[in-house]
């Protein structure tokens, strides 16, 4: 079981449960960095960055609920020693047993879409894609300004449109 709560307007205080059935697997936050820390070009990718002078900075691991599954996203930031502020390099997202990563969550849900079986990178999936990416993206400038109730807002869109992208996958 997994239980979320949720701060946006009229659902402020309000709390879901999910049950997820015995029989099935389902990775908790820490599993996913677990297999982030276990890809061979992140991990080296990773300890390349966090030498002297720079640090990676792993943002939290964000479980989207999307049907019947989950779908895991991992913004990696680089804070370089002079910098004001940390960098967004990378965005890891995963999906079962799924892992893709890219400079963007735009290009890294494309190519976790393009991994599935039999789905073509059609112009519906294309603008669904872009239309996670701008959700995602002002999620993350939401929580950066502490505006907790937009960011909330932002991530029921981007499950809306996963939920449509899912839909669309399942029909190619």
């Amino acid at each position: 079981m997994g239980v979320t709560g949720l701060s946006d307007g009229d659902n402020y205080g309000r709390v879901l449960a999910y049950n997820f059935p015995k029989e099935s697997r389902v990775l908790g936050p820490q599993q996913v960095e677990s297999k982030i820390d276990q890809d061979p070009f992140l991990s080296g990718q990773l300890t390349l960055w966090d030498q002297q002078g720079s640090e990676v900075i792993r943002g939290n691991v964000l479980a989207i609920p999307v049907d019947n599954a989950l779908l895991y996203v991992e913004p990696i930031y680089l804070q370089a020693e002079t910098a004001a502020y940390p960098e967004l390099r990378l965005v890891a997202v995963m999906h079962g047993d799924q892992l893709s990563y890219a400079v963007s969550f735009e290009q890294a849900l494309a190519g976790l879409v393009s991994q599935s079986d039999g789905v073509d990178t059609a112009n519906s999936v294309d603008v669904l894609v872009r239309q996670a990416n701008t959700a995602f993206d002002a999620y993350l400038v939401a929580q950066g300004n502490k505006e907790f109730q937009v960011g909330a807002e932002q991530l029921q869109t981007l499950q809306n449109v996963l939920e449509q992208l899912l839909a669309v996958q399942a029909t190619q």
